[in-house]
């Protein structure tokens, strides 16, 4: 997803936390650019087709009797994607017509978000405000709409529960258009600088949820919602959990619920910290790289690369992704497994189309903090919580395809009761030209650009290993997170051989993801699937390029 940074949206500071209302004198004002509003649109249709297109198998839900005489002709489904919670409920719609579902979707005034939403939920909204409207993007689609939205509601009853469940609000953008015949109405929660988390109430996030409305031959239409559950940000009011012992192995260590931090499933309208990074940002202050120490990193990350080129020669076993409910099954890549006495890795091959290999290392380059947070929350998605470029290096040379930073970075644990996972780790990667005997990097003229196809026999590798830094140690046991290391972990990028003769078919990518493990026992199921899932996100590398290439206009 883009990352549409910028000055988006300012707020008057009159949120009365205590009774939820505005100050009828100073309502809320919302400051968008035309540009910032193309990206906005650029952006959110991105996910709309994501939601139209997600294909995963869902489990139909059997309603108590109770409850399904008041939901007659409602069918509902489910699936848990790692922490994600999706719920689809499809309803059939036979006395409705598509501008019916037009005009109640395609929201022009405030006055018609409050009414829908009071329609759609009753007495379970205490709050239902519009920040922004744009104007419609597209004219030949009467559908078209798009806008931002601050929506609180009541917690659901229930009883002997302590502490008392807190109302939730979100804060998203909404957007409506028709594509291939369908109407979407996309819900994405963003995040606002001017609108953080209130005491006492509980930030929740929307994922590529919403409406589909399908038209049918009859006549008829077909309405589906659907809700994407990620982990809520608690309020600022909710104290933190203390952090028992850490030990080597995260994924089996039992421990308190970890303390979620700032949505990380966000249509980013801005480079947004999770609560993490105050912390990082004070070791980063005090990090002080030398020339010595960049001569250091350059040796280091030489010999990652050796170390995973040389991975690429052993053998591998083929791994089939463990099963489990919360277990989500990804098409089209290769798994490949090795366990050592002391690292088990797993290696994730996925075959590209003919993309410029230079692309895809500048896309893997990320030498701002904003770009890094920007690429991992594509390539991560839900596992992605926060992530900082701590020292970014210059090439060797102005010819040379060489990138060099040291990186800070948050992912979610195998299970979201467990502790979050963080790493300190040098990034280093580089192009390659294969030689008879050895190899040596790939040296890049200056008229090149990215439009030029690289030698068939170049072969790109971007590693990450972990380094171990005084000014950058461990986080304080109470934010929950637990200090762990990269090794033999990276991207390697070559060509595909044409089956007969002619240009190159395409590029692959393996991806190595590893878990250090005791000596003295195997690496533990939720190491694995923790590895597994990590691995499994080259998948969304073809996205990330995707939406690179709409960046640039391309």
């Amino acid at each position: 997803m883009a990352c549409l940074s910028g000055p988006l949206v300012h707020l008057d500071d009159h949120v009365n936390t205590g009774s939820m209302t505005l100050d009828r004198h100073h309502p809320p004002t919302a400051i968008v650019s035309l540009d910032m509003e193309r990206k906005m649109v650029k952006a959110a249709r991105v996910r709309a087709r994501a939601l139209l297109q997600r294909d995963v198998p869902m489990a139909r839900i059997e309603l108590a009797d109770n409850i399904a005489a008041s939901a007659a002709g409602v069918s509902l489904f489910h699936h848990l994607d790692g922490g994600k919670h999706i719920v689809k409920a499809t309803v059939a719609l036979p006395g409705t017509t598509m501008n019916d579902m037009i005009s109640m979707l395609t929201l022009r005034t405030a006055q018609h978000y409050h009414r829908m939403m009071q329609s759609l939920l009753g007495d379970l909204v205490v709050g239902a405000i519009t920040l922004h409207t744009a104007a419609a993007t597209d004219e030949s689609d009467e559908s078209d709409s798009i806008s931002l939205h601050w929506l609180t509601l009541q917690p659901p009853h229930q009883r002997d529960v302590a502490p008392p469940p807190r109302p939730q609000d979100y804060v998203y953008l909404q957007h409506t258009s028709m594509i291939v015949g369908q109407l979407v109405s996309l819900w994405h929660s963003i995040t606002l600088p001017s609108m953080p988390p209130r005491t006492h109430v509980d930030r929740g996030t929307f994922h590529q949820s919403g409406f589909v409305v399908t038209p049918h031959a009859n006549g008829h239409i077909t309405a589906s919602f659907f809700l994407s559950v990620v982990p809520t940000l608690l309020s600022p009011s909710t104290p933190l959990t203390a952090l028992p012992a850490s030990s080597s192995s995260s994924s089996s260590a039992t421990s308190s619920a970890a303390k979620p931090t700032t949505p990380r499933h966000t249509l980013s309208l801005a480079s947004i910290p999770s609560v993490l990074y105050p912390h990082i940002q004070k070791h980063a202050n005090r990090l002080h790289v030398t020339p010595e120490l960049e001569a250091d990193m350059r040796d280091m990350g030489q010999a990652a690369v050796d170390a995973l080129l040389g991975a690429m020669q052993t053998p591998m076993l083929a791994l089939t992704p463990p099963s489990s409910p919360d277990s989500h099954v990804v098409h089209d890549v290769e798994l490949y497994e090795d366990n050592t006495s002391h690292l088990y890795t797993v290696k994730a091959v996925v075959t590209l189309p003919p993309y410029n290999m230079l692309d895809v290392m500048a896309l893997l380059d990320m030498r701002t903090t904003s770009g890094f947070r920007q690429t991992m929350r594509t390539l991560l998605d839900g596992a992605f919580v926060d992530g900082a470029v701590l020292h970014a290096a210059p090439p060797s040379s102005p010819q040379s395809a060489e990138s060099m930073t040291l990186n800070w970075l948050a992912v979610q644990n195998s299970k979201v009761h467990l502790p979050h996972r963080d790493y300190v780790f040098l990034k280093y990667g580089n192009c390659y030209r294969r030689c008879s005997r050895n190899r040596r990097p790939a040296v890049i003229p200056p008229e090149s650009t990215t439009d030029a196809p690289p030698p068939n026999d170049m072969v790109a590798v971007s590693v990450w290993e972990s380094v171990d830094l005084a000014a950058c140690g461990p986080l304080p046991n109470d934010l929950n997170i637990l200090r762990l290391n990269f090794r033999r972990c990276g991207y390697v990028i070559e060509s595909v051989a044409p089956r007969s003769g002619g240009d190159f078919d395409g590029i692959r990518v393996s991806f190595f993801m590893s878990e250090e493990v005791l000596s003295s026992r195997s690496v533990s199921p939720l190491g694995k699937a923790w590895v597994v899932r990590m691995a499994q996100s080259v998948e969304r590398l073809r996205h990330a390029l995707m939406e690179q290439y709409v960046a640039e206009g391309r």
